[in-house]
């Protein structure tokens, strides 16, 4: 009886601690894109293009965070006599985020979850028309960062994201390079 009481005040304790220390936050970035297609034989091709990303998340404790975020990864472009190719991929995430003090109001950051990423593919051929098509996959969401802590609940960050853009068979890698702001409720 007196161990199960020892363990359940230490249970208790452990909850009330891990509940102070529970924190919501979001945060928004802008920053590179890029997207690792193959662009041999074209004439012009842009495989990086602006990004950014939103992120709330949900501090649990001990460096763990909950996260659902949005991230656009830019666009990148082809082009050829009388050809036009848009590839464009956007992700919706769900994963945990570890944040590792380093030093004084300094921190790295590690994520890793689920995105389902949107591909949309955009051709535009000269004299015959223009159309666009789509596919959704699930994959896996890696990010690194560091963050700065500018004031209580106010943090500047960068970091970079990786995914894979799946499109009729096709995948390609892309990430996100990015900076931003995170603020602490």
């Amino acid at each position: 009886m007196r161990n199960s009481l020892i363990a359940a005040t230490l249970l208790a304790t452990a909850f009330a601690s891990t509940g102070a220390m529970a924190q919501a936050y979001v945060s928004a970035d802008v920053g590179a894109g890029h997207a690792s297609i193959d662009c041999t034989g074209v004439a012009s091709c842009d495989n990086s293009g602006t990004s950014f990303k939103v992120t709330a998340g949900y501090k649990l404790g001990y460096g763990f965070a909950a996260e659902f975020g949005y991230i656009d990864f830019g666009k990148a472009t082809a082009s050829d006599t009388g050809l036009d190719v848009k590839l464009k991929a956007k992700a919706w995430t769900l994963g945990a985020a570890y944040e590792l003090p380093i030093a004084a109001d300094f921190s790295g950051v590690a994520r890793l979850g689920v995105a389902s990423v949107k591909t949309t593919a955009s051709v535009n051929i000269v004299g015959v028309g223009s159309g666009s098509e789509s596919d959704t996959k699930t994959e896996a969401y890696y990010g690194l960062g560091a963050n700065y802590a500018v004031a209580k609940n106010v943090k500047i960050k960068a970091g970079i994201d990786w995914s894979h853009a799946d499109f009729q068979g096709s995948t390609a890698v892309v990430r996100s390079i990015s900076a931003g702001v995170q603020y602490e409720f």
